[in-house]
């Protein structure tokens, strides 16, 4: 194998653990009483935004430039709103709201 086969197998395995690290260690340090209860949720749920905001922009940046070289070279009005729908979207899934409809809290 030669190196530049070495460099991107290494950098390859690298990244394959940054995701099932980056999801372990906040989970143990959360769970682990390093962090006052209360706010354990609200940080890992931070976590989660983070991680998941991560790879959004990673796959926007590799399939948009996709898209725009396609034969029309921009994107249609279907492909449009699946982006728009998925920016807007977690904006309304993180609206508060009551769940006390019968039970009460």
């Amino acid at each position: 194998m030669n190196d530049k086969k070495k460099t991107v197998l290494k950098i390859l395995i690298k990244f394959s653990l940054a995701a099932p690290t980056g999801a372990i260690v906040p989970f143990f340090l959360l769970a682990g009483g390093f962090v006052n209860a209360d706010l354990a949720q609200e940080y890992l749920g931070l976590c989660l935004l983070f991680s998941a905001g991560s790879f959004l922009y990673v796959a926007t940046v590799h399939v948009l430039p996709e898209v725009q070289a396609g034969p029309e070279g921009k994107l249609n009005l279907p492909q449009m709103g699946a982006l728009v729908g998925g920016i807007v979207l977690p904006m309304f899934i993180t609206i508060e709201h009551d769940h006390a409809h019968g039970g009460g809290r």
